[in-house]
């Protein structure tokens, strides 16, 4: 009994200090930093009504024109490297359309997925999309970014 003497203590003396700081806090407000802490607002996606995400898009077009959207990951296959990087020094840099070793790199990962290569085009668009949250379901609106297309050419 003696070694659950200072629980005991501990347990009363929460459950009457603990509703006095709430009532505190209820009457005047926050009194930072003694009580409690402040609530610190980390930057998001959310600004005030306004959701916005950022989408990706990788979609192939074969010389017959049709159109096989491409998953990201499977384009790059196993690398252990962070996609964002791939994406932004290979696919979205403004001389991608012209490096041969881009286009090279790119014929490779196309014909590994089983996709048509030869006369083919991957077309990669950056977007983001916007959202007003009290009408989730409403238009978004879109705003494109960036958008490069390859040629992948024919062997």
């Amino acid at each position: 009994m003696r070694r659950l003497a200072p629980v005991v203590v501990a347990a009363v003396a929460a459950a009457l200090v603990l509703p006095v700081q709430a009532a505190i806090v209820l009457r005047w407000g926050e009194p930072y930093p003694a009580l409690t802490q402040p609530v610190f607002r980390a930057p998001g996606p959310l600004d005030g009504e306004v959701l916005t995400t950022s989408k990706l898009e990788v979609v192939l077009r074969d010389a017959g024109g049709t159109e096989h959207p491409v998953e990201l990951y499977d384009l790059l296959g196993t690398h252990a490297v962070s996609p964002v990087a791939v994406v932004s020094d290979l696919l979205l840099s403004d001389d991608a359309a012209d490096d041969p070793a881009i286009r090279s790199w790119l014929r490779e990962r196309v014909g590994a997925l089983g996709l048509p290569v030869n006369g083919s085009t991957v077309e990669t668009v950056w977007e983001t999309e916007q959202r007003r949250i009290d009408d989730l379901d409403a238009p978004a609106q879109h705003d494109t970014l960036r958008r490069v297309t390859i040629e992948l050419g024919s062997s």
